[in-house]
């Protein structure tokens, strides 16, 4: 596959055959869905000067571009493996169809090169959620971006695809569950130890991995229910196993669906359902059970408000668990790595905090 540049014309990219079948594992159909005819014979560099993204501001040219280089790793380079999780028989062959938003489509993705050849040690295993809403996964800037990092930081890294809107809770949290367990199960497998095991949401997924932290005995209940139920080939592997992470990040999470809502997430995660509103606004149920965990947030962000990440971290405080709050100036919303912005360092200090629990 050619390197792509912002000079390359919009159909150049959109209509290779590979990244028409492939990019939206990468990147959401929503990110590109306004690059209409009309705008096809444009450069990418001219995209983005008249386009804008579905949530607002300028066209990002670099997420088409990142995608293409993903897709390129997938079909010739053969870096990522994909492992569907309520499936019992797995296959090498399997890759997720993003058309479909249902349990057999559920998997975590993993680097293959990275991860399949091990030095002996056990390592930490960073179990990566891609933020979306609850509408769909931000994979690449939130997922393969930080698996990549966490790799450098010898962790065994895995991108979790979790169900999104119009499923409603908790099935993304029996998801994220579901990998916990899968993870515990298959810790000799990929060389992890499963007492260190870290999961880490972005956005909406912040809020995915705090509510599966918060209520993890209900969930795994809930899992165990509907395993013996519809997957009972599953239920031997899983049912002695903890759901329970040992250590959470959560990147400009969302958290609470009351004073500071980012009302499309409850949207989406619940239907609307004003039943769950109070129920999903995490801080109210944080126990002394809850994970070690950092969190961060950017006072500008313009979609979810900062006040998320402050009020779990007094939460997180008052009920005695070991937790580190960082609040930077400026980096907006979804900056993923934060390059170039005041919040930069915080893999770096995520890093330094977790490291006495390594």
């Amino acid at each position: 596959m050619k390197q792509y540049t912002k000079e390359t014309v919009a159909r150049e990219i959109l209509e290779d055959p590979d990244i028409a079948k492939y990019m939206n594992i990468f990147v959401s159909d929503e990110i590109f869905s306004n690059i209409t005819e009309e705008y096809l014979d444009k450069t990418l560099r001219e995209l983005e000067r008249v386009l804008e993204m579905p949530w607002g501001g300028p066209f990002i040219p670099e997420l088409l571009l990142d995608g293409a280089k993903r897709v390129r790793e997938l079909t010739e380079e053969k870096r990522f493996a994909f492992v569907p999780l309520w499936n019992n028989s797995g296959s090498e062959e399997f890759i997720p169809d993003m058309n479909k938003n249902n349990k057999a489509n559920v998997c975590l993705m993993y680097l293959r090169n990275k991860n399949d050849s091990f030095s002996g040690k056990k390592r930490p295993a960073a179990l990566i959620c891609p933020g979306g809403g609850y509408e769909l996964l931000a994979v690449t800037n939130e997922g393969v971006d930080y698996a990549e990092r966490m790799e450098e930081a010898g962790y065994a890294s895995f991108v979790l695809f979790y169900r999104v809107s119009p499923e409603h809770y908790p099935e993304p949290q029996k998801d994220l569950a579901l990998a916990i367990k899968y993870l515990r199960a298959n810790a000799d497998e990929y060389g992890i130890d499963p007492e260190r095991i870290l999961i880490m949401g972005s956005s909406a997924a912040g809020h995915l991995c705090a509510s599966e932290s918060a209520y993890y005995h209900e969930i795994d209940h809930i899992l165990m229910e509907d395993i013996q139920r519809n997957h009972p080939e599953l239920s031997d592997r899983y049912k002695t196993i903890s759901a329970r992470a040992d250590m959470v990040c959560l990147a400009y999470p969302v958290i609470d669906f009351m004073q500071y809502a980012h009302e499309p997430s409850f949207q989406a995660l619940t239907g609307g359902n004003e039943v769950l509103r109070e129920k999903l606004s995490v801080q109210n149920y944080i126990t002394k059970e809850f994970p070690k965990a950092f969190l961060w947030a950017c006072q500008d962000d313009p979609l979810v408000p900062y006040q998320n990440c402050v009020c779990m971290g007094k939460a997180l405080d008052d009920a005695g668990v070991d937790c580190c709050v960082r609040i930077y100036p400026q980096g907006g919303h979804g900056c993923g790595l934060a390059y170039g912005t005041s919040a930069q360092s915080w893999m770096d200090e995520m890093l330094a905090f977790l490291s006495d629990t390594l």
